[in-house]
C-alpha cells in the first residue's frame, strides 16, 4: 500500500511594510533624428518629522524631464528624501536635461543654500525655525542644447511636491525662491511657471534673455500660499526652456515654510525661562511671534492697583482729608 505524506502548509509571510525610499533616480542617454523622449523619477511620502508625532510632512515627490530627439541627450531626474544635496546638483555639465528634487534636505544643505538668496533668508529668518520638518524642498533644473543638434529645441522640466502639515504643528506661509543662479547662460525663451492646487497660477513669467531671469528672479522670494494643518497642497514647479545651438540654463530652487512659534511652544519657552508667581505664571517678559513685546497681565494688573493704592492714600494724607483723631474726653 502506498504511503503518502500530506504536506505541511505554510502560510505566506505577511507583506512588508513600506519604507520610505531616500532615492529615485533615473539617468539615461537617447539618441535620433525624430520623436522625443521623457525621463521621470517619482516617490511617496517622506521621513516623518521627530518634532511632531513621526508624520511626515511631504507626502509625495516627483521630478520630470522631456524633450526632442535631436541629437544625443543625457538626461538625470531625481526625486530623494533627506540625501546630500551635493555631489548631486554639481556633477550635471554634460547633462541636456536636469530635474532634481530632494524633499526633507538635510539641515546642513539648507544652512549652505539660505544665504545664496537674501530676501528668501531673510523671511525665514525673520520668522524663524521652530523645527527643521519645514525645510521641504531642494531641487535643481536644467537644460543644454542636444550633442550634435541641428534644430531649435523645446525642454520642459518639471517638479512636483504635496505638502501637509500635520496637527499639532503649526502651519504657516510656505515660500519659494531661487538660488544659486550661474553667472552666464543663454536662451531663446525661458518660462517659469508654478502652480498650487493644479490649476490655481502662483507664479507664470517668461524671459528673452539670461540677464532679465538672473535680475529678476535673484535674490528674491516668493509666497504659495498660507498652509492650512491636515490640508494637502500640491505644488507644481514647470520650466520650459527654447533652446539654440550651444544655449543652456540652469538653477536651482528651494521650498520652504517658516512658521512662527506656535502658542504652546511660546507659552513653554516662557515658563522654563524665569520663576513663576503666585499665579503660575512666568513674571518675565518673552518675545511674542509677532515679534512685539507683551507683558504678563497677571502680574502687571496686580502690581498696578498696589501701587495705585498706595499712591491714594498719600494723597488724602498730605491733602488733611484723612486724619488721625484723638479720642474725646468724657
Amino acid at each position: 500500500m502506498p504511503y503518502f505524506t500530506i504536506p505541511t502548509y505554510y502560510p505566506p509571510p505577511p507583506p512588508k511594510i513600506p519604507t520610505v525610499q531616500p532615492g529615485a533616480v533615473s539617468t539615461g542617454t537617447f539618441s535620433g533624428t525624430y520623436g522625443s523622449y521623457t525621463s521621470s523619477s517619482s516617490n511617496g511620502p517622506g521621513p516623518g518629522c521627530e518634532d511632531w508625532g513621526k508624520k511626515s510632512f511631504v507626502t509625495a515627490l516627483s521630478a520630470s524631464v522631456k524633450g526632442p530627439l535631436d541629437g544625443t541627450t543625457n538626461v538625470a531626474t531625481m526625486a530623494s528624501y533627506a540625501v546630500p544635496v551635493n555631489p548631486s546638483f554639481i556633477n550635471n555639465a554634460t547633462k541636456q536635461a536636469v530635474a532634481l528634487a530632494v524633499g526633507s534636505p538635510l539641515q546642513s544643505d539648507v544652512t549652505v543654500a539660505l544665504p545664496l538668496n537674501t530676501q528668501l533668508a531673510s523671511v525665514l529668518g525673520a520668522k524663524g525655525f521652530p523645527s527643521n520638518c519645514y525645510n521641504f524642498l531642494l531641487g535643481e533644473l536644467g537644460a543644454a542644447y542636444n550633442v550634435a543638434g541641428v534644430r531649435t529645441e523645446t525642454v520642459d522640466l518639471q517638479l512636483t511636491m504635496t505638502v501637509r502639515v500635520p496637527s499639532p504643528a503649526p502651519a504657516g506661509d510656505l515660500y519659494f525662491g531661487l538660488y544659486n543662479i550661474p553667472a552666464t547662460g543663454s536662451f531663446q525663451k525661458l518660462t517659469l511657471k508654478v502652480t498650487k492646487n493644479a490649476a490655481d497660477v502662483v507664479f507664470d513669467q517668461t524671459y528673452y534673455s539670461f540677464a532679465s531671469f538672473k535680475t529678476a528672479l535673484e535674490n528674491k522670494a516668493f509666497l504659495i500660499q498660507t498652509l492650512t494643518a491636515d490640508t494637502p497642497l500640491p505644488v507644481k514647479i514647470a520650466v520650459t526652456e527654447v533652446l539654440g545651438k550651444g544655449q543652456g540654463a540652469n538653477f536651482q530652487i528651494m521650498v520652504a515654510d517658516p512658521p512662527a512659534m506656535p502658542a504652546v511652544a511660546a507659552a513653554s519657552l516662557n515658563k522654563a525661562q524665569g520663576a513663576l508667581n503666585s499665579t503660575g505664571v512666568n513674571s518675565d517678559n518673552f518675545l511674542a511671534p509677532s515679534g512685539k513685546r507683551m507683558l504678563i497681565e497677571s502680574d502687571f494688573v496686580p502690581a498696578l492697583a498696589i501701587s495705585g493704592c498706595v499712591i491714594l492714600v498719600g494723597i488724602m494724607m498730605t491733602s488733611g482729608l484723612w486724619r488721625v483723631r484723638k479720642p474725646r474726653d468724657l
